[in-house]
């Protein structure tokens, strides 16, 4: 192999086996790519000469096993990609010499459980992927570890197998901001698990949830569509000082939870296809901008804030006070309508709509 050689390309060939100390001699090589192969084995110590080493792509192949020193003095490896293989576990310790690595993909593999031994040496982590395993487990402290610090940008485990969050599994990760847990079988989440973390966006969506305690202040986007919610304690939402994005669609919701009107930074949520039936909350929603309940079982609107979306509701009533007070409404969308007589004269203060859009297909009301 030519000594100055720097990128190697395999991809889309029908490799199989990588032997031990294939590439001991190819020190100037800094990228090599072995994705969509036919790959099974791979030796150990197969790029111990890859000592400027920066990329590493193994993904789309047939990988069943890591050996332990596989990726023994990829000291400089900065990012690494063993995705859409059939590993079950990785090794102890298999990732010890990995100082500088950054982004690590395992996604779409077979793993079933996760310590924090497994990622031991990987200080400058940033990035990791576990989306579409079949993790059940993570143990206490798995992305606690001293090493882990940096991992900041997003942590990736949605579709996997998990049924509850306990402890602290994510502690320590302080500048973690994005944490993906979508997609599992979620029945509970703990709230230290959570409140020890200063993350901005969390993925709750598709699971099992029929309950939450959060009090993560620096929490920007909270998803919890399809889970099994019906009610939610007063306190749920306690301390989310700077939420401005809530969704909790495809829940069993019969009313907007209280503890949402006690958000002081709420500009935008979405209750769609619940089981609501009014629109009334008991202290108001002071923020909000956007309100979305369209496929409700809504039949009065009684709110005044702007941009509310009631459509495919069973809307019978809109007050003559909440129509008043609304002031720069562009558009109302409601559904399912009889011949209008109601709604005469609603409008009569409503000087300033230059353009108001009214749309009340699929519903009831009686105009």
């Amino acid at each position: 192999m030519a000594d100055t050689l720097e990128k190697l390309d395999f991809d889309r060939n029908n490799i199989k086996k990588l032997s031990s100390y294939l590439f001991v001699n190819a020190t100037n090589l800094t990228s090599i790519l072995f994705r969509s192969n036919q790959l099974r084995d791979v030796g150990d110590f197969t790029f111990p000469g890859l000592i400027n080493k920066e990329n590493l792509q193994l993904g789309h192949n047939h990988i069943r096993n890591l050996p332990r020193k596989l990726f023994a003095g990829l000291k400089s490896l900065s990012s690494l990609g063993i995705f859409q293989n059939r590993l079950e576990e990785l090794e102890d310790d298999l990732f010890q010499d990995l100082i500088e690595l950054k982004e690590l993909d395992l996604s779409y593999n077979k793993i079933e459980t996760l310590s924090n031994i497994e990622f031991a040496g990987i200080p400058q982590l940033q990035e990791l992927d576990l989306r579409d395993n079949r993790i059940a487990n993570i143990g206490n402290g798995t992305f606690s570890l001293p090493e882990l610090t940096k991992l900041y940008r997003e942590l990736y485990l949605p579709g996997n197998k998990l049924k509850t969050i306990g402890g602290v599994v994510f502690c320590g990760n302080h500048e973690l901001r994005i944490l993906s847990l979508q997609l599992n079988k979620l029945i509970y989440v703990a709230p230290e698990a959570l409140n020890c973390l200063e993350i901005t966006d969390l993925d709750l969506s598709k699971n099992h949830l029929q309950s939450l305690l959060i009090s993560v202040s620096t929490l920007e986007k909270l998803d919890l569509s399809s889970n099994r919610l019906r009610n939610l304690s007063d306190d749920a939402f306690s301390n989310l000082t700077n939420l401005d994005a809530l969704t909790m669609d495809n829940n069993y919701l019969e009313a907007i939870p209280k503890t949402v009107s006690a958000l002081p930074t709420l500009v935008w949520l979405s209750l769609k296809n619940n089981k609501i039936n009014s629109t009334s909350v008991e202290s108001g929603l002071q923020s909000i901008e956007s309100l979305e309940l369209t496929k409700n079982l809504i039949t009065s609107v009684e709110l005044d804030q702007h941009h509310t979306y009631p459509h495919q509701n069973y809307i019978e009533d809109f007050p003559e006070k909440v129509i008043a007070n609304i002031k720069y409404l562009q558009t109302l969308l409601s559904r399912k309508s009889a011949p209008p007589s109601l709604l005469e004269n609603r409008f009569k203060h409503n000087e300033g709509l230059d353009d108001l859009r009214l749309y009340l297909e699929d519903n009831r009301v009686d105009i």
